[in-house]
């Protein structure tokens, strides 16, 4: 089995809780969750956790960026079931 294979491990971040069938799984079968307070969360190349000025520098020069190019492109390729792929290879389409 290659090492560049995409998996997905399942769901790994949950955005709203209320009315969500994912919370409701989770309560359900009791699995384990926390709850994270921080919404900019960046970690460099090396995994390094960003914070501070650095994580707002990043945000004011690359946000608009994000909505106007990056995200468009990514909703029309993962909008369609034919075209679905992970993250990591839209990402690297998109560079």
């Amino acid at each position: 089995m290659g090492s560049d294979v995409p998996v997905n491990l399942g769901t790994s971040w949950v955005q709203g809780t209320n009315n969500n069938p994912v919370q409701a799984l989770i309560t359900t079968y009791g699995i384990k969750y926390g709850i994270v307070a921080q919404t900019k969360v960046i970690y460099d190349l090396n995994g390094q956790h960003l914070m501070g000025t650095k994580v707002d520098h990043l945000y004011s020069t690359y946000w608009d960026d994000y909505k106007t190019g990056f995200m468009p492109y990514q909703v029309k390729l993962q909008d369609s079931s034919t075209n679905d792929q992970c993250l990591r290879m839209i990402a690297d389409g998109y560079i």
